[in-house]
């Protein structure tokens, strides 16, 4: 449920989620690299705040994690935010 809150943007929906410590599935792609995916500072700053996954580690099927697919997409803030919190 939170990857799928996740690739449409549902913010309030993925705190819900969290607040009721909803398991992370390891679906692909995941809810951090979708984020990213969309360059959506919010949710990634909600994934970031409950440490629900390590951006170095978590490979989605192409051999991407959420660091190399905001390099990917150029987006600075999106990059800066994760290698704040995982760099």
């Amino acid at each position: 449920a939170l990857s799928y809150a996740s690739s449409k943007g549902y913010t309030k929906i993925m705190n819900i989620l969290l607040k009721a410590q909803a398991k992370m599935s390891y679906s692909k792609p995941s809810a951090l690299v979708q984020a990213t995916e969309r360059r959506d500072v919010r949710a990634l700053s909600l994934l970031i705040r409950k440490d629900l996954q390590d951006a170095e580690h978590t490979f989605e099927s192409d051999e991407m994690n959420a660091i190399h697919a905001a390099s990917a997409n150029g987006n600075i803030e999106v990059l800066s935010l994760l290698l704040q919190h995982f760099g």
